[in-house]
């Protein structure tokens, strides 16, 4: 699930969308972007909600997505991404065994 909304910076709501509602992105519009600082301090706060170093939840959000997908017809996911990258924020950052360890947690 993909959200938008019309403020500037992170709020209780757009929060609870993304870790009540679990919504997957955010899409900024014209209305959320004044400056480019401003945009980096928003997309920066998004990505920090995701920053948890939790194998656990790895494995219950890996499996509540799995269920999601079969749920709608899905039958192949390719996730979860195993790059080792410190600029990347969909992997697990550059530490091998961290990236071992918590794919492993995804798909058990």
């Amino acid at each position: 699930m993909d959200v938008g909304f019309e403020i500037e910076e992170m709020d209780d709501q757009i929060k609870t969308m993304i870790s009540t509602y679990h919504a997957g992105s955010v899409t900024l519009f014209n209305q959320n972007m004044k400056t480019p600082q401003q945009v980096a301090t928003l997309i920066n706060s998004f990505q920090d909600l995701g920053q948890k170093n939790d194998k656990e939840l790895v494995y219950q959000t890996a499996n509540r997505n799995g269920k999601e997908l079969a749920t709608m017809g899905f039958n192949v996911d390719f996730t979860p991404v195993l790059d080792l990258s410190d600029t990347d924020t969909r992997s697990y950052g550059t530490d091998q065994q961290k990236a071992a360890e918590f794919g492993e947690a995804a798909v058990s």
